[in-house]
């Protein structure tokens, strides 16, 4: 199978991420090799948000919130949301389970016969031409993405509870068309945890026997990509205040940057929908370190 050069790029948008969304847009586009090949996707989680980019003619618009589909089901609290959005009594899907909204709607929305990217808001690409890389390695990968930080990091700490580790996650990943990625669920379910009793969960979630696995959104990327055979190639996750060679030196290590084969991919600032865009310390600083690069 040949893979079509087009690129559709899919991002959950809230009010607050707004403006980190034209600027993920510009950024894509300019460090792209070919801007025709891309086609940019919000997945918006409220409706000012919804509203604002309706305008933009660059953006397909999607008002998550609007569609019961794409609410959870698991709890009381996650039923009664999608109730009142069936009623359409409310008009946002806040906090995390709003991204997870986000999210869902993008599952439903995937373009089949090409390359799909979930991507962060807040996520800036760093390498020149960085479409035709995506190309190339999707005809040997299946996916290629962002993994989580490794146990005894700067979040995820040395606790026994960790998410899976070494494997891509939807900070930023690029899929395939060769899978059949509509039918991968990115739903949580936090309230239990996965016990990590065998060697075969350990090399599943790259986590230690006797460690326990946080369910959190996309949790269960690993056993689908076992299940379907679906190779996969992770970035290298760099913190700016680490012994290795990094380039986004902020000294704030709630960033991030990856590498791929030991050059620096792109940067995630976190935290879109806290901070404002290089409102504060965390987001200029960010922004700054990326710029001076770029």
């Amino acid at each position: 199978m040949t893979i079509k050069p087009i690129i559709n790029i899919h991002t959950v948008v809230s009010l607050n991420s707004l403006k980190y969304f034209k600027y993920f847009i510009n950024n894509h586009i300019k460090k792209s090799s070919n801007k025709s090949q891309l086609r940019f996707y919000a997945h918006c989680t409220d409706y000012q948000a919804f509203q604002e980019l309706a305008k933009n003619n660059t953006v397909e618009v999607f008002d998550s919130f609007a569609h019961p589909k794409n609410f959870p089901s698991g709890s009381i609290r996650e039923l009664l949301r999608k109730w009142k959005t069936f009623f359409k009594i409310s008009s946002k899907a806040a906090g995390s389970g709003g991204h997870l909204v986000g999210l869902n709607s993008i599952q439903n929305n995937l373009k089949k016969g090409e390359i799909n990217i979930i991507a962060d808001a807040d996520t800036v690409m760093l390498f020149n031409k960085w479409d035709l890389e995506i190309i190339k390695l999707l005809n040997t990968y299946g996916v290629i993405g962002t993994p989580y930080e490794d146990i005894g990091g700067f979040s995820s700490g040395n606790s026994i509870y960790q998410t899976y580790k070494q494997k891509p996650n939807v900070v930023w990943m690029a899929m395939s068309p060769k899978f059949p990625w509509n039918q991968l669920s990115l739903d949580h379910k936090k309230n239990i945890n996965i016990k990590i009793i065998n060697n075969k969960l350990s090399r599943l979630y790259n986590l230690p026997v006797g460690y326990e696995l946080v369910r959190d959104v996309g949790w269960r990327i690993p056993s689908f990509l076992e299940d379907n055979n679906i190779p996969y190639k992770s970035f290298v996750q760099i913190k700016p205040t680490s012994q290795a060679v990094q380039v986004i030196k902020t000294g704030i290590d709630y960033h991030e940057e990856y590498h791929l084969d030991g050059i620096v991919f792109l940067a995630h600032q976190r935290g879109s929908n806290q901070h404002p865009f290089r409102g504060n310390k965390i987001s200029k600083s960010f922004y700054d370190a990326c710029e001076g690069l770029l």
